[in-house]
């Protein structure tokens, strides 16, 4: 996907990603983007990631174990233009079972 008029793609990366929401508005907007790397702590999130996001080029498990160097080492020499981040979603999943943050 191409973005009218933009000569070069977003460079997007997803932190605490669940499904990657961003990403799927980003493609339904036609916004033409590259996504290096997503970072969600959950194994199967990870394993929807890969089905579902080929163009992911890293995931990292947990962010809190990840050293921020590694981050680094997946960006291009451009940077990043945009950082997305879940929140805890414990309230409202099934998975936390209505369980409050602290």
């Amino acid at each position: 996907m191409k973005r009218q008029g933009a000569a070069e793609p977003l460079v997007v990366a997803s932190l605490c990603s669940g499904y990657n929401a961003p990403a799927l508005a980003l493609e339904r907007l036609e916004v033409s983007f590259t996504e290096p790397f997503a970072a969600d702590k959950d194994k199967n999130v990870v394993k929807v990631l890969e089905h579902n996001f080929s163009s992911l080029q890293h995931i990292f498990g947990d962010i809190m174990e990840t050293p921020i160097q590694k981050l680094n080492q997946q960006l291009p020499t451009t940077g990043l233009n945009l950082l997305t981040a879940g929140f805890p979603c414990q309230p409202f999943s099934s998975q936390g079972q209505g369980q409050t943050p602290g």
